[in-house]
């Protein structure tokens, strides 16, 4: 009789540090009947029923669409950025801080074709849903706003009057309770509505 374990489940780790995701690898290798492996999709061969990864990319899509669920594991959950996971099919969204745990309830509940979030990325969203939203053309304002773009500049790129652009300021001001345009830009960076920047 053979001994060979048979693997009902294939799960794929994705993620740019290389530590992570062995750590990833140890961590899901203890679900039962669970086969992890490390790769790049283009790589992978055969059936993938789950793909952990830090940053989903448009690869990923055909693996979405051969019933491949995703589980995003990011390194600080925010609102918007978990918002704009889920739009694009992402199920699961977790911190690198989770508990192992966590990430492999992830990657069961993904399984099953559900979503989850981990208790870091339910709170933030619990939390947004407090907080006043910003319209979308305020959220265009911000992010010129947060490159240090003047009043003049931001109403010339966004063809706007400037006086629009100072009422669109006020009211950024107000909706994320800042005192100043360094710290509506230092709050907007925090909540996820304007990229961080890139450190070389």
């Amino acid at each position: 009789m053979s001994n060979a374990t048979i693997f009902h489940q294939r799960v794929l780790v994705m993620h740019t540090n290389p530590i992570v995701a062995i750590g990833l690898q140890a961590c899901l290798a203890e679900l039962p009947n669970h086969e992890v492996v490390i790769a790049d999709v283009g790589s992978a061969q055969g059936r993938i029923n789950v793909i952990v990864c830090d940053e989903p990319s448009s690869q990923l899509l055909e693996h979405e669409r051969q019933g491949a669920a995703v589980v995003m594991l990011a390194r600080r959950p925010r609102s918007v950025e978990i918002q704009r996971a889920l739009k694009r099919g992402v199920l699961g969204y977790v911190a690198e801080s989770s508990s192992p745990e966590e990430i492999s309830a992830a990657v069961l509940a993904g399984e099953r074709g559900c979503h989850f979030l981990c208790r870091l990325s339910a709170q933030e969203m619990a939390n947004d849903l407090i907080n006043k939203q910003l319209t979308d053309r305020e959220c265009a304002v911000l992010v010129s706003l947060s490159r240090g773009s003047c009043n003049k500049a931001i109403a010339k790129e966004l063809d706007i009057a400037i006086g629009t652009v100072k009422a669109h300021v006020r009211s950024i001001m107000g909706k994320l309770n800042a005192s100043s345009r360094t710290e509506a830009a230092s709050i907007a960076m925090e909540r996820g509505f304007v990229p961080e920047p890139a450190f070389n």
